[in-house]
């Protein structure tokens, strides 16, 4: 295939597209959808490439791959091996083991579903995760793995060519609306509902060459003489209409980049529009005025030039000046952190990429790059799995590892069955003393008695729900973007039900903790009685149901008001060896905390109908890490939180002797 300067044009569109969006999304709220630009890309080319070896029959999958790796690796491996120096130095423990994680998958090329699994509740800010953007090269290599070998069994077996794509293309546009309703980030980060993107482009392809070139009599690139016919005069009307085409595509791609945004059901129908403006730019080729103007114009060629090691360098940058910050960078940070990743992006192209790819050692590199980035992934696995650590001092873990626990609901609550909540854990199947039933608030209660009641026979259980009050038929019902935690909130009042009655029925059972963030209650409603209207009486009825139960079997509970919540990373007061940011406030104040209308409410509600239960005791949580002025979030130098609600590790160490001192 000869080159196509106006291709490069558009890769520079597409990655100063992602750059501008990550910089400052505010600003270009849909340029995200450079990546899909990129998608298009690359399916015209490879396939494009696919099709000349078939045809003439020089098609090998093992140099088609090796060309992969010297294109790919270099780039790659080289910041692959920066994120994992820079990150020693300044993350956290716990930060540095997911950056291990995520460079360990994005060595092997299944970032994309590493980072779909992580998608929920407890995830991360994005921007908080250097190799975030890994995910788009995931399905890319998924792409060049799959789409080589689907193409030789269809010319093997003297399929249809151009039906055989358009069958994978259908197909693969269904599954992303299946996805987009049922599981909304599998849809954005799995190639299955993307690869349709990559086949836009490989339909291009088709046409281009089966217009075009027609050696050898294939009859899987050969078309009638009807499409012949109709193909080339649908070329000649292209390239007639040229300009045309290409400002269609134009105001397409800018017009996504503009009102496309990240709210939307994306990549669905809405993916259409950047799509279809790639192919019609790719479509107008060289002949195009706004093409020879502006896409084969030499500083969006040098761009396009060096637009594979931009988009690696950009992220990682913008993501540990983020870090390091502690808050979104002020602009001159953010610009300094784009030029910096110009200038890598070239030094990387013409000292690493170039001497790779002009080699006449093809076969030594390819063997040492995979060696190189085989390496890399073990390294990461080494990490992730705590064998290695960068011994950030006290605040090294922040937080707890449940895998040792048993984690299976039904192997602790009696071989009961659920469909939409699995995640229980226990220091025992059977004998434990101590039940913490709510959501996550209940959940990181878990470690901190664990630790404090280690030196005894004591043992605890924690039955959570996310964002679910802890209460008898009350639903809190939290709205997510997720299907499927939306369809877990929905029904977790049913699983608390379950819990609460189990730890009725308990003989070993003497204690039920009952925690719960009351901010999660916007959609509250209590399922037994639909005449119950406003928070105070939903909240009355739950409680009265709950300590019924409760008190009829005997056992104590005791209720849990929440931890203040904080409104930003906690991370940005821990100490690090690189901040920009010296000055920074590490409290909160404990009147906003106790003002919250959710908050007192619940805690309100809570104290009024404990009077008329002996066995219930309260715990304020607030009354221990505050001052009656001030909530800390350090304690001794080490964070309390994990994020901006939760606990860490040591905080919840930190709060059990409160909660022990009621429960005994």
């Amino acid at each position: 295939m000869r080159y196509r300067p106006e291709i490069d044009g558009l890769r520079a569109f597409a990655v100063l597209s992602v750059i501008a969006y990550h910089a400052a999304p505010t600003w270009l709220p849909g340029g995200f959808v450079g990546v899909d630009i990129f998608f298009v890309i690359s399916g015209f080319l490879i396939s494009g490439i696919l099709f000349e070896d078939l045809d003439r029959g020089t098609f090998k999958f093992a140099d088609f791959i090796g060309r992969r790796i010297r294109r790919l690796f270099p780039a790659l491996a080289l910041i692959l091996i920066s994120s994992l120096l820079i990150g020693w130095i300044v993350l956290l423990s716990d930060e540095y083991q997911q950056l291990a994680k995520h460079i360990a998958s994005g060595a092997t090329f299944v970032a994309n579903f590493v980072l779909a699994d992580e998608v929920g509740y407890f995830d991360n800010a994005a921007e908080t995760k250097p190799m975030l953007h890994l995910w788009s090269l995931a399905i890319e290599e998924q792409f060049y793995l799959f789409w080589p070998l689907a193409l030789f069994f269809a010319f093997s077996y003297r399929l249809n060519m151009k039906v055989f794509i358009l069958i994978v293309l259908v197909c693969s546009f269904c599954i992303n609306f299946w996805l987009l309703k049922t599981e909304p980030a599998n849809a954005f980060f799995w190639p299955f509902g993307r690869v349709w993107e990559l086949l836009c482009g490989a339909v291009l392809a088709w046409l281009n060459f089966s217009r075009n070139h027609f050696p050898n009599g294939n009859e899987v690139f050969n078309s009638s003489r009807t499409e012949n016919a109709l193909l080339n005069k649908c070329g000649k009307v292209i390239l007639s209409s040229s300009n045309f085409v290409a400002i269609t595509g134009l105001v397409m791609i800018v017009g996504s980049v503009l009102k496309i945004h990240d709210q939307l059901a994306f990549p669905g129908i809405w993916a259409l529009a950047p799509v279809t403006g790639a192919i019609l730019i790719i479509a107008a080729g060289s002949a195009a005025s706004i093409n020879k103007v502006f896409f084969m114009s030499r500083p969006m060629v040098w761009l396009g030039l060096i637009s594979y090691p931009l988009y690696l360098w950009h992220w990682p940058i913008l993501s540990f000046l983020r870090i390091g910050e502690g808050e979104k960078p002020d602009n001159t940070l953010i610009i300094a952190a784009i030029l910096v990743s110009i200038i890598l992006a070239w030094a990387t192209y013409y000292f690493v990429e170039k001497p790779v790819r002009d080699s006449q050692h093809k076969n030594a590199h390819t063997c040492a790059l995979s060696i190189v980035v085989f390496a890399i992934f073990l390294f990461g696995m080494a990490v992730y799995c705590g064998k290695i650590d960068n011994n950030t001092g006290k605040n090294s873990r922040l937080n707890f590892d449940f895998s040792s626990f048993h984690r299976d609901c039904s192997e602790i609550m009696e071989e009961q069955k659920f469909e939409f909540v699995k995640r229980c854990f226990s220091q025992s199947k059977t004998g434990n003393s101590i039940a913490i039933v709510g959501d996550s608030y209940a959940r990181q209660l878990f470690p901190g008695l664990v630790e404090r009641l280690k030196e005894t026979t004591e043992r605890v259980a924690v039955f959570p729900v996310s964002c679910q009050s802890p209460l008898i038929d009350i639903s809190s019902a939290y709205k997510t973007k997720s299907a499927k935690l939306r369809r877990v909130r929905e029904n977790g009042y049913k699983f608390i039900k379950s819990a609460l009655r189990f730890a009725a029925q308990s003989d070993s059972i003497h204690t039920v903790v009952l925690a719960h963030n009351p901010r999660c209650d916007v959609q509250i409603r209590d399922v037994s009685d639909a005449s119950a209207i406003g928070r105070k009486a939903i909240y009355e009825a739950g409680f009265k149901r709950t300590f019924e139960l409760l008190a009829d079997a005997g056992k104590n509970v005791v209720v849990v008001l929440d931890n203040p919540n904080l409104g930003f990373d906690p991370r940005i007061c821990a100490y690090r060896v690189i901040q920009f940011s010296k000055n920074r406030k590490c409290s909160i104040d404990e009147k906003s905390h106790r003002d919250n209308a959710f908050v007192k409410t619940y805690a309100d509600v809570a104290l009024a109908v404990s009077r008329d239960f002996p066995n219930v005791k309260i715990v304020d949580l607030a009354a221990t890490l505050c001052n009656g002025e001030t909530c800390k979030i350090l304690e001794d130098g080490t964070l309390l939180y994990k994020d901006k609600g939760h606990l860490s590790l040591f905080g919840s160490i930190y709060v059990a002797p409160s909660l022990l001192q009621a429960i005994r």
